[in-house]
């Protein structure tokens, strides 16, 4: 995986995980079949 990709991939992970932990604020926040990987 090149540089660029891996960068990508890191703030997707850190988006969904900050989603996750803020669902709290809004109920359909956190709502995602996505994994947190």
């Amino acid at each position: 995986m090149n540089t660029e990709m891996q960068i990508v991939e890191e703030i997707r992970v850190a988006s969904r995980q900050m989603v996750r932990e803020l669902g709290f604020m809004n109920n359909t926040l956190a709502a995602s079949s996505y994994s947190p990987r």
